[in-house]
């Protein structure tokens, strides 16, 4: 398939057939033992790469492929 079309209608194809699903893993730094997980069903929130506590009780989500910043209070 990646012979007969450009790598952006691959992405595209990908794209709609994959079904979106947001997840998030807050993991221990020094076992790698998972320690909380919030789980995006809808796949509102995807595409994601990066996640950090602000210190004021909230999550920030952001990516390079996205223009927005996604904030939820924890």
């Amino acid at each position: 398939m990646t012979k007969l079309l450009s790598p952006q209608a691959v992405h595209v194809v990908a794209e709609w057939m994959t079904n979106k699903y947001g997840l998030v893993l807050k993991v221990d730094s020094e076992t790698g033992k998972v320690i909380e997980s919030l789980h995006d069903r809808t796949g509102r929130i995807c595409d994601v790469s990066t996640a950090i506590e602000d210190g004021d009780g909230n999550l920030l989500l952001g990516s390079d492929s996205n223009y927005y910043l996604a904030r939820l209070k924890l």
